[in-house]
Formats: structure tokens, sequence, C-alpha cells
């Protein structure tokens, strides 16, 4: 169960930052710079999810 939980965590940060890239490209900054905090927050969430395994 917690490695699904970690593909789907993976997943969303992916998804994170390809709508960060699609939204600083059509000239949305802080729509952009939202995704990049939550795609950096899932990504601190994998290694602390890995570091406490």
């Amino acid at each position: 169960m917690r490695q699904y939980y970690a593909t789907i965590q993976r997943f969303s940060i992916v998804l994170a930052l390809l709508i960060a890239l699609v939204t600083s490209y059509l000239n949305y900054p802080k729509t952009a710079a939202l995704f990049i905090v939550v795609a950096l927050v899932g990504v601190i969430d994998v290694f602390w999810l890995r570091g406490t395994k």
C-alpha cells in the first residue's frame, strides 16, 4: 500500500510540474509558482516518507 502511495505521489509531482510549465508558458506566473510549490512539497514528502521506512 505504501509503495502504491509513493507511485501516486511521484505522478502528482510530475503533473504539478507540467501544469506549472504550461501556466508559465501561458503567462500566469502566480499559478505557475503555486504549482511549483506544490511539486516541491510533494518531493519533500516523498523523501521524508523514504526516510521513515
